[in-house]
This record gives C-alpha cells, structure tokens and sequence, in this order.
C-alpha cells in the first residue's frame, strides 16, 4: 500500500497506521453512570491505488473484525493521547458518545490532556470532539479521580461526561 504522506517525492513512512498502539478510552456519564472503555481503532477503507482513506467501517473494538478484511485498515486515529488522524477521530469519538446510551441532547464533554500537550493539538481534539456531536468540551490536566471528584462538586457538570484517554495499551 502506497502511504499518503510523502517528503521530497518519497514516503515517510510505510504502513503508518499500523504504527501507533491504540490508546484505551474511557467515557462515564454522570447523569446516568454508565461507564465504557473501548480501545482507540478505527476500520478505514482505502483506496488501493494512493492509499487514501474513503469512509470509516467501524470503531472501537468492532473495528478489530475488519483486521482481514481486503481494503479495509484498522489503525488508532490517536498517538500517545494526541490526535493523529482527525477524520478517524471525529469518527471514533462519535461511536463513543453514541454508545452512551439513548442520544444525549449535545452533551458536555470533560477531556483529559496531557501536560505535554501544545495548543494546537488542545485545538484539534477540541474540534473533532464538537463535530462528534458535543455540545461544548472542557480540558482538564491531572489524574482522572480528581477530575471525578471536582464533577461531582460543580453542579454544572453533573450532566457532563468525562473522558479519559491513556496514552498506550
């Protein structure tokens, strides 16, 4: 497979999709308390000619069933909690929030980032997470107890939900 990413006419790297480990993501919601943890893939189908990625298949842990299949690429939209391909992630994000249960109204969306994080890339998990379909998204540095435990006092989080992605399984 031919890679889309190319430097003075040659590509950078080979098969980088298959490169990043995927990350584990874990959304609980505060209203209803009901928690999910999905590893961070997505089932691409690419085109075979450019290797371009044409329409997302599948996300979380069903994306592993695409492993085999022909034309399809399964691959971490995220490398070490950053996002790396935002269209996969935009993706991702969205099966997450729709696995939360009945539709939530554009929920408010809690998002912990790490402290090496620059502000571009706080901007491009802010965007994906919003045309995922969050209504407004509050980044937070710091364990994830605390995170829960200042959500439980503020009372204008008590319909948020918070997400926690760590860096690596």
């Amino acid at each position: 497979m031919r890679d889309a990413f190319y430097e003075g006419g040659r590509p950078v790297l080979e098969d980088w999709r298959r490169t990043f480990a995927p990350a584990e993501i874990m959304v609980r919601c505060f209203k209803t308390g009901k928690q999910v943890r999905e590893p961070s893939l997505v089932a691409a189908q690419v085109r075979a000619e450019d290797g371009v990625m044409e329409r997302c298949l599948a996300a979380g842990e069903a994306a592993r069933t695409y492993a085999d299949v022909p034309g399809a690429v399964v691959f971490s939209p995220l490398r070490e909690g950053q996002v790396a391909c935002y269209d996969g992630a935009r993706f991702l994000f969205k099966a997450l929030l729709r696995q939360m249960g009945p539709p939530l109204p554009k929920p408010l969306v809690c998002v912990r980032v790490q402290d090496r994080t620059t502000q571009v890339e706080e901007i491009a998990l802010t965007d994906a997470l919003i045309q995922a379909g969050a209504r407004k998204v509050l980044l937070y540095r710091g364990p994830l107890s605390e995170a829960l435990d200042r959500a439980a006092e503020r009372k204008e989080l008590r319909h948020a939900l918070v997400m926690h992605i760590e860096s690596g399984m």
